[in-house]
Formats: C-alpha cells, structure tokens, sequence
C-alpha cells in the first residue's frame, strides 16, 4: 500500500473493524457479483454499482457511464458511488475530496466547487429501473441527493414516464376527443351522398381534381397528406403553402372530402374549447370524398368524371368564374417562384401586404414567365448588392427586391420597356395550375398564359 493511500486511510478514521477500501471494494462486488466492461449486455466503460436488493424491492441498482479513460477518475467516480448492504455510501464526500487533493495536487490549486460536480462532466450515473416506461429513456443523477430522490419514488412505485412522452399521451388523448367531436359535428364520409360534379364551381372543380392526381396509393383509397408531397419530390399542390390549405379547407367546408378511416391521430387539431370546431392538420391528414362503398373505386370513379367534366363542354358559370381562377391561380404561382427565390439565396419571404399588392399586378398584367423573369432578375441583383454590403441586412435586400419588382413593371406598363420572358420556368408549376390549365383549358403549359378580362367584376364572381 502506498504511503498516500495509508495516509488517506488514516484521516478517514473508519470505525473498528472496517478494512481498507480495496477490501470494502472486493466484499461488495463478490457479495452481489457484478461484472465490469462487456457483461450483461452493457457495452465497455458502463458499470453497475453493487446494490443489495430484498424481496419485493425494485432494483436499486446504479449503472455508470465513463466518459474519461483515466483510470484514477473512473475509481475516484466508484468510489463516490459505492454503497454497502444497508444502501449507504461507503465514503463520505469531504474524504473523498481531500484524498483527491493528495493523489492530484494539481486539483488543490485549482479548488473544484465540488466533487459531485468534477464528477459528473467524466461520469454519467443514471437507474435502470427509473427509466420511461415508455421510450426507455434513461433518468441521469448528478450528485447523491438526486440519487436518494430517485430511490424514494423507486420505493413509492412513482416511475414517470419522460416530458415527451407524457406530452405525447396528452396529445393522443386530445385527438381521440378530436375524432370522436368531428364525427358528431361533421358526420362520417359514409353517411353522405357522393359528389355531384355538376353542382361544384370550376375552383372546387380545379381543387378537388388536383388533389387526386397524386393519390396516397395506387388504389385511390385516399389523398396524399401535403408533407408527402416534398417527400416524393412532386410539384407543389398549390402555388404557396398558404393557397394548398386554403384549397382544403373549401373542400372540406363544403363537404366535399372527409377524413378517411386510416387517417392517422396527427390528422386531427385537437382543441380545448368546445366553442371551437375540431378542425384537421393537412400536413398529415388523409382525405377521401363522401358516399358509401369502398373509398378507392368511388374517388377512382369522381377522378374520371371530374375530368370528363373538365374536358368536356362547361356549364355558362364555368365561364364567367374562368377569368377570376385564372387570376388567382397567376397570383399564387407567382408569389410561389418569389417565396421559392428568396429562400434559394438566403431572404425571408416579404410581408404579406406588399407580395400580395406586387404580385396581383404582376398576374393582371403579364405572363408567367414574363413575371417570373422581372422576380429572378429583381432577386439577384438585390442578393449581389446584399453580398457586397450595400443592404444593411435580409429584411431590406428582401424590400429592395419588391420595389424593383415595382420598378420594372412601371416600365413596362408606361412603354419605356419591353417585357422579357423565361423560356423555361426554373421549377415546374404546382399541381393546381396544371390541372387548371393543361387539364381544362387545353394548353400546353402555363408558361405563356395571360390573365383574361374579367366580364363580370370580382364581386358578383361566384367561387
């Protein structure tokens, strides 16, 4: 024995009878037989500290995790965690502190707060047995009060399961109400008649047809939830995130489409005031359209006879909505190729006021790839002026680009310039304008379409 652990062992005026701490060490291990490094399925540096367990007794048993490798922390760290048969620690902690200081004076000149806390950034000491029920999740202690806390709601039997966990219980809990509340306010799919297309307008119509196009499988059982549409890498469905739930959401007010039986929980927004109708997440949300049966023939069957009515000769409202959907659906794409433009080189999107003033001018007034040109050419300049530091940050460069924007459609407006055109878009429209466009107004693209004059105004339009 060397003459700093005599010396150690000496100030720690251990009671009669008790040995040396290397022999207090081999007892206990020997006593409840625990291994080290690769035993019992634990990977090399966990150990589980020696813990006696009586009947009925949860396991008390203490697993370290050795973030150091040096061997005299890891025993410094075990020996602060040692207990014996009666579940008390083996060594007091001021003895373990001053046994530090002579073995290391490097750390008496440094004065740590504390061992406990010198400990736990090359140690981690977690209970099995008090981990989430639910994601196993483990529960870490960082000092030995912690560890006490854990045992008494070991002994209580209070094993709480993880905030996410208990978070997600909550949460599933809330949107089981939200389906059972959506039945009772809205119906089930079932309980409605089927889809009469020559009652829609020609934006249900557009919406409703574009929506299955891609469908959640090749069955038709139901539409696909909007963040599978970014995973499959497809276009769009509508020209911005803001138009797609829009779209939707007329959709389902208007009975329309329904949650299908497979829609998952995340489907549902669960609310807390019963004021307020259950209304549905469309990023996770499976959809299917109303009327008895299987729901893959009959949303196979809506699919072939809204493209027949599309196709087809239209009703005298389909006419006269054309010229406002067609607007519309300029504005949206538009406002889709700036959104998309601005985050490509690291600008926010612009404020919702001015995009929307911008971008109705730029759908009454050019084509599509006339105003996606002015919105790229604007972007660049704004972004190259950015990086050489004339802009004082984001926010003004994503301005600059909408007033030039503004500029360059004043010129054209007044003649002082001619308008230039993309002659292909730098991503392809969204599904919406296909369909509106390709599907029913039989063209080629939507890259040269040209808002039409409206022959009724706006307000007396029905949509």
């Amino acid at each position: 024995m060397t003459t700093a652990a005599t010396a150690w062992e000496t100030r720690c005026r251990r009671p009669a009878g008790l040995c040396s701490s290397r022999a207090i060490r081999a007892r206990v291990e020997s006593d409840t037989a625990v291994g080290v490094g690769l035993r019992d399925g634990r990977w090399r540096g966990e150990r589980a500290m020696p813990n006696v367990e009586e009947s009925g007794q949860r396991d008390r048993r203490l697993v370290l995790e050795f973030i150091t490798e040096d061997p005299w922390e890891q025993q410094l760290a075990r020996d602060y965690w040692l207990v014996d048969g009666d579940g008390k620690f083996v060594y007091k902690v001021g003895d373990l502190e001053r046994r530090a200081y002579d073995e290391r004076p490097a750390l008496a000149r440094q004065r740590i707060p504390g061992l406990a806390y010198y400990l736990r950034k090359r140690v981690r000491a977690h209970v099995p047995a008090a981990s989430c029920p639910g994601c196993g999740a483990r529960v870490h202690v960082d000092n030995r009060p912690d560890y006490q806390k854990v045992l008494k709601r070991l002994d209580a039997g209070e094993v709480q399961a993880c905030a996410p966990c208990r978070a997600s219980a909550v949460d599933a809990a809330d949107r089981a109400v939200a389906v059972k509340r959506w039945r009772v306010d809205h119906g089930w799919y079932d309980e409605h008649p089927p889809v009469k297309v020559a009652a829609l307008s020609l934006r249900e119509a557009v919406s409703l047809l574009a929506v299955f196009r891609v469908p959640f499988d090749s069955a038709f059982t139901s539409t696909t939830p909007l963040q599978r549409w970014r995973r499959r890498l497809v276009p769009p469905y509508a020209g911005t995130e803001l138009d797609a739930r829009a779209r939707l959401r007329e959709l389902i007010k208007a009975g329309l489409l329904f949650p299908h039986p497979d829609c998952p929980p995340s489907g549902y927004r669960a609310v807390h005031s019963r004021a307020q109708e259950v209304s549905l997440n469309f990023e996770t949300a499976r959809l299917t359209a109303p009327g008895p049966g299987p729901t893959g023939p009959r949303n196979e069957a809506l699919v072939a006879d809204l493209v027949a009515a599309l196709t087809g000769p239209w009703p005298e409202r389909w006419h006269r909505q054309r010229a406002v959907e067609c607007r519309k659906l300029l504005h949206a794409e538009n406002t889709g190729y700036l959104i998309r433009a601005l985050h490509e080189r690291g600008l926010p999107a612009p404020r919702h006021d001015l995009e929307r003033d911008i971008m109705g001018r730029l759908a009454d007034r050019l084509t599509l790839a006339e105003a996606v040109y002015l919105i790229e050419t604007a972007t660049e300049r704004a972004h190259e002026q950015l990086r050489q530091g004339h802009l004082a940050n984001v926010r003004e460069a994503t301005n600059q680009v909408l007033d030039r924007v503004r500029w360059y459609l004043r010129q054209i407006t007044t003649g002082e310039a001619e308008p230039k055109a993309l002659t292909a878009l730098p991503a392809p429209c969204s599904i919406v304008a296909t369909t509106f466009f390709r599907t029913a107004m039989r063209r080629d693209s939507a890259l040269h379409e040209r808002a039409e004059p409206l022959d009724l105004p706006p307000a007396t339009e029905s949509t």
